[in-house]
């Protein structure tokens, strides 16, 4: 069954843009990684200056590979520290769907 990564990060005040301009780095790399996007959302209502992104990966195996590459990845390391400045928080959760959700 596949598991799915649910990355949330509170962006500092004013850098929102700058961190949607570096989506297509921190995209590449998850394919890398192993990772399917499933998709990016800004908050439209509700807290602001919050981003999530959900990715799947086919097994909690496959996500743990995923980690051991990200520790290798130079793009996603440099990426990182670039980007440190720019969030207040980052809250990551690994999710199952339910017996009844659309995603499998």
């Amino acid at each position: 069954m596949a598991i799915y990564q649910l990355i949330e990060w509170e962006v500092a005040p004013g850098r929102q843009q700058d961190v949607l301009a570096m989506e297509g780095v921190f995209l590449a790399a998850v394919q890398r990684m192993g990772g399917k996007p499933v998709g990016g959302f800004t908050t439209a209502v509700g807290d602001v200056n919050r981003l999530m992104a959900l990715i799947a990966y086919d097994d909690f195996g496959k996500y743990g590979t995923a980690g051991e590459i990200a520790q290798q990845d130079a793009e996603l390391q440099k990426l990182a520290q670039a980007s440190g400045a720019l969030f207040s928080s980052v809250n990551v959760s690994i999710l199952q769907p339910t017996a009844g959700s659309t995603l499998k």
